[in-house]
């Protein structure tokens, strides 16, 4: 018995003691006014993170440990412009897309010079007023998009819809 509490340590003991955490990274120079309006992603050239501020949408670049800022508060869309649910995907380590809410209607930015400057790449209008969330993901060249709008039911407050660009 002695011999299989010493099997069953080692098969669940051993994971874990392998198991390795980096440092912890802390980004507090970036002003970020809402936890829920922030977003980021790491790719070869560090970490990318995209954020709601006063409305609008910026972008910052750090180094994999924090001790290095290449960019910070890159202006993707002015303050006021009423945007928000902010995303930020890589693909192939080179250009960088922004996927937030403007208005009503999803947006999609790009920058093919690692944050320092944005261009409208699409966009797609909304059917219905009002959105909760809007999520992307990116993989090789595709951007998956997500998000929800408003219905109006009762019984079912928010639709939820994808599509896919091709980027």
């Amino acid at each position: 018995m002695k011999k299989y509490i010493i099997i069953l340590f080692a098969i669940f003991i051993t994971p874990l003691a392998l198991s390795q955490w980096s440092g912890e990274v802390n980004l507090s120079q970036f002003t970020v006014q809402s936890q829920s309006q922030m977003n980021a992603c790491v790719d070869a050239n560090g970490i990318h993170i995209v954020y709601w501020h006063n409305g609008g949408i910026k972008y910052a670049r750090a180094s994999y440990d924090g001790s290095t800022v290449y960019y910070y508060d890159r202006v993707i869309e002015p303050e006021g412009s009423n945007s928000d649910f902010v995303n930020i995907v890589s693909v192939n380590n080179s250009t960088l897309y922004a996927v937030y809410k403007k208005n009503n209607t999803i947006n999609i930015k790009q920058s093919v010079n690692l944050g320092y400057s944005w261009t409208q790449y699409s966009n797609r209008p909304m059917t219905n007023s009002g959105c909760d969330k809007v999520v992307a993901y990116s993989d090789e060249d595709h951007i998956h998009i997500g998000w929800t709008e408003y219905k109006g039911n009762p019984e079912y407050h928010y639709d939820s819809y994808y599509i896919r660009f091709t980027t």
